[in-house]
């Protein structure tokens, strides 16, 4: 194994972790996210039928109706 190879399979390593982590994160974001819509009382069916911009704007201020 040349020492390139070493690095391709180091990063190859490191991607995969890297994309793991961040597939957990996005799991539990979701999580609390749909915790937070069942507080609220608000269904997935109405969150989907929002325009996509009003519904990332309630997700990313935590519900702020603006």
């Amino acid at each position: 194994m040349t020492p390139a190879e070493r690095i391709v399979f180091a990063n190859r390593k490191n991607n995969r972790r890297r994309s793991h982590s961040r597939y957990l994160t996005t799991i539990s974001r979701c999580r609390t996210w749909l915790k937070e819509a069942s507080l609220f009382k608000i269904s997935i069916k109405q969150i989907q039928a929002l325009p996509r911009n009003i519904a990332h704007r309630l997700r990313t201020n935590g519900f702020d109706q603006s």
